[in-house]
Parts: C-alpha cells; sequence; structure tokens
C-alpha cells in the first residue's frame, strides 16, 4: 500500500520549505490517494474526492489466479483497515 500527497505549493518557513496547510486539515490531511497492488490489479482510493478506481496493470507478465485477488469491497476494506490502523478517521468514506 502506497500514499500520495494532494498538489500542494511549497512555502518558506524559517528557512525550510514546507507543504502549505491551507487546505489540509482532517481526516486526511496532505493525502490525496492511498494505492494497493496485488497481481495484475491496481485498487486506488481517491480521497478528494472520495473516488475508488480499480484498473489492470498493462504490461503484467507475472499473472496471478483470480482467487489470488480480492474483489473491490475486500480491497476497499483493506485499504481503509491500513487507514485507520495508521490513525485515520475513514467514517466519511462510503463502502
Amino acid at each position: 500500500i502506497s500514499a500520495s500527497i494532494l498538489k500542494a505549493v511549497p512555502i518558506k518557513v524559517e528557512g525550510w520549505w514546507v507543504a502549505d496547510k491551507t487546505h489540509a486539515g482532517p481526516p486526511f490531511y496532505h493525502l490525496g490517494k492511498i494505492s494497493m497492488i496485488i497481481c495484475n490489479k491496481c485498487f486506488e482510493l481517491f480521497l478528494n474526492p472520495h473516488k475508488f478506481v480499480v484498473s489492470d496493470i498493462k504490461g503484467h507478465t507475472a499473472p496471478c489466479r483470480e482467487a489470488e485477488i480480492p474483489d473491490q469491497d475486500k480491497a476497499l476494506q483493506q485499504i481503509l483497515d491500513h487507514l485507520a490502523q495508521s490513525g485515520y478517521d475513514t467514517s466519511s468514506i462510503k463502502k
């Protein structure tokens, strides 16, 4: 599972470059997307606005058996569980 941040304009604060927190806040702060790759499938949860996308990985050379790949509901739940275990409030995301 990996995360990407929202596009944020860096600002200089006391000599350090930091992400502008103007648009960051609970429940996901600067997180923009959480991705999980299993075999030849990519599951992506966009956090603002909420959208869940499942896609095939083009050029994947070692596909798994279908039984090894979770369905969309299970994949989304795995991502939400990961976020919750990391301290994020996931109650705003509809399943």
